[in-house]
């Protein structure tokens, strides 16, 4: 991945074996290298269900100075905020959403949002603390 922000470049590649430093900074792309999920598509290509996130869940925990047990209900609410946050978003970059209605020949669809992952970040700055 290459990200020019604000004048800064910046680089990571997952396959080269990135220390933890790199991995926390780029944690949201770092989980998903080679983490396996399913998702679920309508006929229309909207992305109705993610899941088996257990492993991505896994690997944000090991990122954390101090890894902590989570315990069955809180993995459950990560694997939710998880895919409603993030792995969602991108897989729905990936289909098209087709209206329900009859559209015109040349149509090209709408934008699509990815939406904040706030939550998702105010996890991780409070347990890397």
């Amino acid at each position: 991945m290459n990200v020019d922000a604000n004048g800064q470049k910046l680089h990571f590649d997952p396959s080269k074996a990135p220390n933890k430093e790199e991995q926390q900074k780029f944690w949201q792309y770092a989980i998903q290298f080679n983490s396996p999920f399913r998702a679920r598509v309508n006929r229309y290509g909207e992305v109705i269900e993610v899941s088996r996130l257990e492993k991505m869940i896994d690997k944000m925990n090991s990122l954390q100075p101090q890894p902590q047990t989570i315990n069955p209900a809180e993995k459950a609410k990560l694997s939710r905020d998880l895919a409603d946050g993030i792995i969602r978003p991108f897989t729905q970059l990936i289909f098209r959403e087709l209206p329900k209605k009859s559209v015109s020949k040349d149509y090209m669809g709408e934008e699509i949002s990815i939406p904040n992952s706030s939550f998702l970040k105010q996890i991780m700055r409070r347990n890397s603390k």
